[in-house]
């Protein structure tokens, strides 16, 4: 079942890909929970939301989704004890909407320059609809923000560190990504083509 392959790609590779980023958003978010922005009391200034925007670029939508969403629930669990469902759905949709690339590209586009141009746009799109999901949710139950004055402000902060940090790494990830992949293509040649022994 888990050797079974899906519109992208092997769902065990997936799978991985899923665990992997969710500790590693979890691991890195942790972190950097401490670094709140000037003149705000609740955003972070986290580099961390690339991650599941890579993994969603990488992998699809329901990657991306799974990395963001449980990836902030459980790094938000180990930092403050709890979770903030809002903010989990929003950095699900975060993660979910760079694998729109999937649509817009084939696999060599969206490693290659094309994927360079468009990482950004998506990324700065995921940020600004998953944290606008994320606060109106979060005022409309009053979980952490209470007024509208309130969430305006924090939209503001949390929808710009997201989306500068995205679209500044998101593209730099790719490149390093492809490069990886190009290399683990290449080996078996490499091997193939040597002086005989």
């Amino acid at each position: 079942m888990l050797q079974a392959t899906g519109p992208y790609g092997p769902i065990k590779t997936r799978l991985m890909a899923i665990a992997i980023g969710v500790l590693l958003y979890a691991i890195i978010t942790v972190r950097l929970n401490v670094l709140i922005m000037p003149g705000t009391e609740l955003t972070a200034i986290r580099p961390s939301v690339v991650v599941p925007m890579l993994i969603g670029f990488l992998f699809g939508p329901l990657a991306g989704f799974f990395t963001g969403f449980f990836g902030n629930a459980l790094g938000d669990s180990i930092s403050f004890g709890r979770f903030f469902w809002p903010w989990d759905l929003g950095n699900g949709i975060m993660g979910a909407l760079p694998g729109l690339s999937f649509l817009l590209l084939d696999k060599e586009e969206r490693l290659g320059r094309k994927g360079q141009m468009y990482a950004p746009l998506l990324a700065l799109v995921a940020a600004v609809i998953g944290m606008a999901v994320a606060v109106y949710l979060d005022l409309c139950f009053e979980i952490t923000v209470e007024t509208s004055a309130a969430a305006w402000k924090v939209f503001a902060s949390s929808a710009m560190t997201d989306a500068i940090n995205g679209a500044v790494l998101l593209p730099i990830l790719i490149l390093t990504y492809a490069h990886l992949v190009h290399l683990v293509e290449r080996a078996p040649h490499d091997q193939g083509t040597g002086p005989p022994g």
